[in-house]
């Protein structure tokens, strides 16, 4: 079998009659009328042109709007009016506000200083009159009277301190201790006495049942927790150091609640011509100083804090509910934290401060109150301190704005006021100035919009003023000339409008930006200069094309009135026009019955190849309705389509007056070529092997035949093997499924695999495997059960070979 054997007709068609085979006439080949434009001037490039320009004064001149001045005018004089009103009264009230300020933030402070004070004296009280019930014949050896009696005490003091109560209990010189704790708010009985039945080294816990309403405590036999025995060594030393008076220890944690402070009140019995023989005892927490802080400071953006003395740890803070007073490692040892290691930022800041004035917190005088400032912040502190050892520093922070809260008020609403009649002078203003100036303003916009030949939705609204008004009717005139002429205006130009007019809004919505951003279905290139496009030029470039041809136009121009004929004409043209929108192409002159659409000539243009195959597919979808109401009137009309990419010379030739803008090569006469080809074979829509690379994934396509389409230089040659030719597809359904339906699903996947054997009989054909090539095309011919051209040639061919 002879490989190199050519393709006969109908594989390789011939050039039309029409047209010259010749290279000289292919250079030739343009599409006359594209762009013919005379320009009364010479080039806007050239810088001896004679147009007229607008001539600038010898000296520059700043311009400013009528409704600037007057809006600045105002505005000017109504903040004057108002800075000069709001500085007098500042100036007169500030001093009162300020010594306002200044008394209500110390009777704050002075109000927490009491509370703690109260707090102090109302504990030293209680430790006071269970001396003064012990101190005369006091049987400390009946433990039965001790129970009852821390039983009465402890429900007596949950009256007045339920939140800080913990332990009352007595406690004898030999480290016995017996009295009633608070376990998990629930009163117990602190048994660590030897003689009562439990051992010396272990400490019982006895939950007492409804203290309320019992005089003694009610208990169990046994006891609820045995601990071991607590060393009471330091509390029997306090007491010995002060007999027969009460004495504070210092703060301290229990490891079990490392959240809670607590303090102790140790209150020696010393009888006459007697040692200490036993003591009182009162634990309590600090919990209720810090809850009175956070209710007291609540909302005011205050910090308030209680330190002590001697170790500077935190013994109270409104902060507490959000950072911890101490933290815990992981052997269990207590780390307690002083005004600088707390969390509370302000708490930190107010303390290093403090300590820039003062070495030690013992340098403060006992019970002054001082107070100073730190930077944005009042800062008031006062050394609390009395005869049993309490020697604590309070401390309150405060902001500045907080205690001058009435004259930011005041300044707001003088600043709003301000506002408001800054605002009422300025819209006075305006409405002046636009009642002047808005006739002018349209105008100025309306003729940007003809500039950039915007000619649609164009309204003026009609001025009192008469030669404004006459400006408006010649405007008007102007318009409606120029909505003539704009429809001989060439596609390309008015397309470089167009893009000026995109850019230009883009333009505008960035001006404060660096970046420029493009919609991704705007033209790709940036706008091109006026040189490029406007002066005499040619340059080489790859387009892609598209040519409608109505088949049968020529009985329309026989049968049919030629209104009739632009009526049909309009119909396909509307079309056609939004299709070419849609897609960015340009428009063509219309050449008896071929309407050509062309890309990446005039304007550069991304992916020219894929919106030339998809504009082909929605004119075929969008003129498919129109041609069925063409039987009416000729059946023998019918529309192809063809689509093609390859490399010509564009560009304008001419004179510097009268440009043309034209395409130089073989691309008309190719798609002239593909439409016969077509029309041949009953195929309506034609793309060559150039556009199928680039959509062959997304469209559906076959193979129907080869042409020799000669590009830029070239001449058709029929004596070519088909392996050199371009093939020539069929376009078919996109591939992709868009309905979410699964019947319609499957109809169209159906219909997308309809031309399956088909393509695989064209892989054999094209492996010169022609007889299974021809088994597969009788195949194809069964499955699809109609007259399909392009299969009965590719079999007449197979048999022949």
């Amino acid at each position: 079998m002879n490989k190199s054997k050519v393709f006969p007709y109908p594989f390789v068609q011939a050039p039309s009659a029409n047209f010259s085979t010749t290279k000289s006439t292919a250079l030739s080949d343009s599409i006359e009328g594209w762009g013919s434009t005379k320009l009364d001037n010479k080039d806007d490039t050239n810088p001896n042109n004679n147009n007229a320009t607008l001539k600038p004064k010898s000296k520059e001149a700043i311009k400013l709007s009528i409704k600037c001045c007057l809006s600045f005018s105002f505005s000017i004089a109504i903040i004057l009016s108002i800075v000069s009103i709001t500085a007098v009264w500042i100036t007169s009230f500030a001093i009162t506000i300020s010594d306002l300020s200044n008394r209500n933030r110390a009777l704050a402070f002075g109000e927490i200083n009491l509370f703690t004070i109260k707090f102090l004296e109302g504990v030293t009280q209680i430790s006071e009159v269970a001396q003064s019930l012990m101190i005369t014949n006091y049987n400390i050896s009946d433990t039965d009277k001790i129970i009852k009696d821390m039983v009465y005490l402890y429900k007596s003091i949950l009256d007045y301190q339920s939140t800080s109560v913990v332990t009352v209990y007595i406690g004898d010189m030999k480290g016995n201790c017996l009295g009633i704790m608070n376990v998990d708010n629930s009163p117990s009985l602190f048994q660590m006495w030897e003689g009562t039945g439990n051992p010396y080294n272990e400490t019982w816990l006895t939950t007492c049942q409804d203290i309320h309403h019992n005089e003694g405590c009610v208990r169990s036999s046994k006891p609820d927790v045995i601990n071991p025995r607590f060393n009471m060594t330091p509390l029997v030393e306090l007491g010995k150091k002060n007999p027969g008076n009460a004495a504070w220890t210092q703060s301290y944690i229990d490891i079990s609640m490392p959240d809670v402070i607590f303090m102790s009140m140790i209150t020696s019995v010393k009888r006459v011509n007697e040692s200490v023989s036993f003591y009182f005892g009162y634990d309590l927490s600090a919990i209720s100083i810090s809850k009175f802080l956070k209710e007291k400071l609540s909302g005011t953006s205050t910090t308030g804090f209680l330190l002590e003395t001697s170790t500077d740890y935190i013994i109270a803070s409104n902060q507490f509910s959000s950072y911890a007073f101490s933290t815990k490692d992981i052997n269990g040892n207590i780390d307690r934290k002083t005004g600088i290691t707390f969390g509370d930022p302000a708490t930190k800041r107010t303390t290093e401060f403090l300590f820039q004035s003062y070495k030690s917190f013992r340098e403060i005088e006992c019970g002054k109150t001082i107070h100073k400032e730190n930077g944005m912040e009042y800062v008031s502190f006062h050394r609390i301190c009395d005869k049993h050892g309490i020697d604590w520093v309070m401390v309150l922070v405060t902001p500045t704005w907080v205690y001058l809260g009435g004259m930011i008020i005041s300044l707001i609403v003088a600043v709003g006021c301000s506002i408001l009649i800054v605002i009422l002078g300025v819209t006075i203003s305006l409405i002046i100035s636009i009642r002047i100036s808005a006739p002018i303003d349209d105008l100025v916009e309306l003729f940007e919009s003809v500039g950039k030949m915007e000619l649609e939705n164009l309204t003026i609204t009609s001025s009192s003023f008469k030669e404004i008004n006459d400006l408006q009717t010649n405007f008007s005139n102007m318009v409606k000339y120029i909505k003539l002429y704009r429809g001989f205006i060439p596609s390309h130009i008015l397309a470089h409008l167009e893009e000026e007019s995109a850019t230009s809004k883009e333009l505008k919505k960035s001006k404060h930006s660096m970046k420029r951003t493009f919609d991704n279905a705007s033209f790709a290139g940036s706008v091109a200069s006026v040189k490029s496009k406007f002066s005499l030029h040619l340059e080489e470039k790859k387009v892609s094309m598209v040519g409608i041809f109505i088949d049968g136009f020529w009985d329309w121009c026989s049968d049919l009135d030629p209104m009739d004929i632009i009526e049909l004409l309009n119909e396909i043209y509307i079309e056609v026009n939004k299709v070419a929108k849609q897609y960015f192409g340009q428009l063509g002159v219309f050449d008896n019955g071929l309407i050509p659409i062309s890309w990446n000539t005039a304007t550069d243009t991304l992916s020219h190849e894929e919106r030339a195959v998809k504009a082909a597919y929605q004119l075929k979808l969008k003129l498919k309705s129109i041609q069925l109401n063409w039987t009416s009137i000729n059946s023998r009309t019918k529309l192809y389509i063809a689509a093609t990419s390859q490399e010509i010379l564009c560009g304008n030739v001419g004179t510097e007056e009268v440009k043309n803008f034209t395409i130089i090569g073989n691309l008309n006469q190719n798609i002239h070529n593909l439409i016969e080809f077509g029309k041949r074979l009953n195929v309506p829509l034609l793309i060559t092997d150039p556009l199928f690379e680039k959509i062959k994934t997304l469209h559906n396509v076959r193979l129907i035949g080869f042409q020799d389409i000669p590009y830029l230089g070239q001449v058709n040659n029929n004596e070519l093997n088909f392996k050199e030719l371009n093939k020539v597809y069929q376009l078919g359904e996109p591939k992709k499924v868009e309905m979410d339906e699964w019947m319609y699903e499957l109809q169209k996947i159906e219909k997308l695999s309809s031309w399956k054997t088909y393509n695989e009989a064209c892989n054999y054909l094209l492996n010169y495997q022609f007889s299974e090539a021809l088994e597969l095309f009788n195949q194809y011919l069964e499955e699809c059960k109609t007259e399909d051209l392009p299969t009965f040639q590719f079999i007449d061919y197979c048999k022949n070979v």
